[in-house]
């Protein structure tokens, strides 16, 4: 059967992975305010997917985005089985936004480990976990950190 298909037309399997590697997709799991406010912006420049386990979540960045475009998936992206049904390659981003460092992690280290992904990102609920998302090479973002760093440079912008 490969035969066949390499002889029927050696363009089309070359073009596949030629076009797949000009535009690497971003994958943003996790659907609450933050995913969704990511997959809206990121989706005006790149392939962005979304996903997440629940449908009501689905649903509201669908009324978001306004369009039918990205994609938005209903799957389990702390299980192997996921990411590879989705075919992810190392040259593709994973971003992990769900409210539970648990959840994230186990994105984190599938992700990292079954299939290498290049860059990997998460968004972290406690400090004291950064090292966990490190030794998965996961670059990260304390939301208590952000929030507080965004706060301090307004207030400190107020009294110059």
């Amino acid at each position: 059967m490969e035969e066949e298909s390499g002889k029927s037309g050696s363009e089309e399997p070359t073009a596949a992975p030629a076009e797949r590697e000009e535009e690497p997709r971003v994958f943003i799991v996790g659907m609450g305010q933050t995913g969704r406010d990511l997959l809206r912006r990121l989706s005006k420049s790149l392939a962005v997917v979304g996903l997440d386990l629940s449908p009501d979540k689905l649903a509201r960045a669908r009324k978001r985005l306004g369009s039918p475009e990205p994609p938005l998936l209903l799957k389990d992206a702390a299980s192997r089985l996921t990411w590879q049904e989705l075919n992810l390659s190392d040259q593709d981003t994973v971003i992990a936004v769900t409210r539970s460092d648990d959840v994230n992690l186990e994105i984190c280290r599938v992700t990292r480990e079954h299939f290498n992904v290049r860059r990997l990102f998460s968004l972290t609920h406690s400090a004291s976990r950064a090292e966990e998302y490190a030794a998965f090479g996961a670059e990260t973002i304390d939301r208590s950190q952000l929030v507080a760093s965004y706060l301090e440079s307004w207030i400190v912008k107020d009294r110059r």
